[in-house]
């Protein structure tokens, strides 16, 4: 786009998200002028279709980051009440790597974005922000996990070089079920 038909727009997005959004290598400019330029609607009263089929679009698009990373990511909440109506808490809804929805509250997977009360969802740049926390947190998980099997994988070569040595050298002491064999 033409630099010329740039307006600067001041965006308030928390410092934490940025860090995060950064170290993953997103640019948040550009990612909120793409979804800025998608957003062509202005909903009133009477169109909740219109507004479920852009949360269903936004879901969409973040799917692949979710199966990529194997994490799922709070996309609402559902108010809990006890048996006297009084307030009790809040359970998060979340959105699965198979495009499903998962709270404790619900008991089971929900299949259709239909099935969810709006008032439920996250305003958009909350789930933004739950997005980049959650594929942040994957990440570092994955990378923890490779770390431990990279050292399992060399601790169990570590194993069989030893135990090829004993096989090779009969005068080794073998340990077996607690007993030493010559």
């Amino acid at each position: 786009m033409d630099e010329s038909r740039k307006q600067k727009l001041t965006l308030s997005v928390d410092a934490a998200v940025v860090e995060k959004a950064k170290s993953l290598g997103l640019n948040i400019s550009e990612i909120t002028e793409n979804v800025l330029r998608g957003f062509a609607f202005e909903p009133k009263k009477g169109e909740e279709d219109e507004l479920r089929q852009k949360y269903a679009e936004l879901f969409q698009v973040m799917l692949p980051l979710l199966k990529k990373y194997d994490t799922s990511v709070e996309i609402g909440q559902v108010e809990l009440t006890g048996k006297d109506g009084d307030f009790v808490g809040w359970e998060e809804i979340n959105l699965l790597t198979n495009g499903h929805f998962w709270s404790p509250y619900f008991g089971q997977e929900i299949d259709s974005i239909g099935k969810l009360e709006l008032y439920s969802l996250h305003e958009p740049n909350k789930i933004l922000s739950k997005l980049i926390e959650a594929v942040t947190k994957a990440s570092e998980r994955n990378k923890k996990s490779m770390k431990e099997l990279e050292l399992a994988r060399r601790i169990v070569e570590a194993i069989g070089d030893t135990l090829s040595k004993n096989d090779r050298n009969p005068r080794a002491p073998l340990v077996h079920a607690g007993k030493s064999k010559s």
